[in-house]
């Protein structure tokens, strides 16, 4: 039987001129592995901002509904297309 691995990854990009910075990647084995990692790995970054820049972290850290639509993103890709878990614009 083949299994199926789930590659997670957290990067973070600049708005100004876009450059991305990679935070981590992970191989999971279930979309609910995936989700745990990243919920994880969302963890760590936020302890590393100042409280400012690590409210939408936090936030979505405490959302339950965004994770099951991480989670159905995860589970039908081409359904829902890439998922961007928290986008956070400097100075808004």
């Amino acid at each position: 039987m083949l299994s199926r691995t789930y590659r997670c990854q957290a990067t973070a990009s600049t708005p100004d001129d876009g450059r991305t910075f990679p935070l981590g990647t992970h191989a999971a084995g279930s979309p609910r592995l995936a989700l745990r990692w990243l919920r994880q790995r969302a963890r760590h970054i936020s302890d590393q901002l100042d409280p400012p820049a690590a409210r939408p972290v936090l936030a979505w850290l405490h959302d339950d509904q965004a994770h099951e639509h991480a989670l159905e993103a995860v589970v039908f890709p081409r359904v829902m297309g890439a998922f961007p878990l928290v986008r956070y614009r400097w100075g808004v």
